[in-house]
């Protein structure tokens, strides 16, 4: 019996093994200044003839392909072409991006590099970091405040601590703002005086970027002095129930997401749960 179990379950890896060898990517495509849904977008993933248009919705979708990483242009005849990269596409989640295009502008004509953006209302110290440049970054244990102290700029206290201090300002000087909403501190085990800690609370998997600022910050981030550490969080699946049990050298972890509804591109949930080692 126990033979025959064996031989079923290696038939069963075998099998979904080769069942599962292309990924999905999907997205929204957005106006930068209007946050208006933008259709007839068009899509490329470079070094692969796959392509399509965003709907009415601003939304696209992009099936069958080979797992890999990707550089995504997006151009259309009224904005600014656009090119995402380190685009993994891997089996079993659905890859997703949020894009945000500038609109062409015909008074003056100002040549950049068209893979990283920069917000209108920040005119110095800006480094945006993507949820790949975070989840590969070496030895940052997909923890955000870990890749920021790899920064120019930035000292650490200690190995054990994620703490931020940025151009000698204390680590009670920096602002972090998790989807629009200031907390106080990211990690585990805070101390007082300080905003960081020994492991971050936020999974990383649901993040979409982090920008980090340290001069010249808008009137909406208040009288913080160091830095500001902006997070935005990715939508939860819309289309199909997704489940990930993960092990680290830190923690453990289970992230499950769905849809609301079961109109495709409707809604979707995430349920993250993490413990952690230390």
């Amino acid at each position: 019996m126990k033979k025959l179990i064996t031989v079923f379950l290696l038939f069963f890896s075998i099998f979904t093994a080769f069942s599962q060898q292309s990924g999905i990517l999907n997205g929204i495509v957005l106006d930068k200044a209007t946050q208006t849904f933008l259709k007839d977008i068009n899509v490329k993933i470079l070094g692969t003839g796959l392509t399509a248009k965003t709907k009415e919705d601003g939304s696209f979708r992009i099936a069958g392909i080979p797992l890999g990483t990707y550089s995504v242009e997006f151009t259309s005849a009224l904005y600014q072409k656009f090119i995402q990269s380190d685009v993994v596409i891997s089996t079993g989640i659905e890859r997703e991006l949020i894009i945000e295009l500038q609109g062409v502008q015909t008074e003056e004509v100002v040549i950049e590099d068209s893979r990283f953006q920069k917000p209108s209302d920040v005119t110095t110290s800006f480094k945006s970091l993507t949820f790949e440049e975070i989840r590969r970054f070496p030895g940052g244990l997909e923890d955000i405040g870990r890749v920021i102290q790899s920064l120019p700029g930035i000292s650490l206290t200690s190995d054990g601590r994620n703490d931020l201090l940025v151009r000698g300002g204390s680590p009670a000087e920096n602002l972090f703002v998790v989807d629009g909403f200031e907390v106080n501190n990211i990690n585990h085990f805070g101390s007082q005086g300080a905003t960081g800690g020994p492991v971050s609370i936020l999974n990383l998997d649901f993040v979409r970027n982090v920008n980090f600022l340290t001069g010249g910050f808008s009137a909406k981030y208040g009288d913080k002095l160091s830095s500001v550490v902006e997070i935005q969080q990715r939508a939860g699946n819309s289309e199909k129930f997704f489940g990930k049990i993960n092990l680290s050298g830190t923690g453990f972890g289970a992230n499950f997401e769905g849809p609301i509804t079961k109109k495709i591109n409707q809604a979707g949930w995430y349920l993250p749960a993490e413990a952690t080692l230390i």
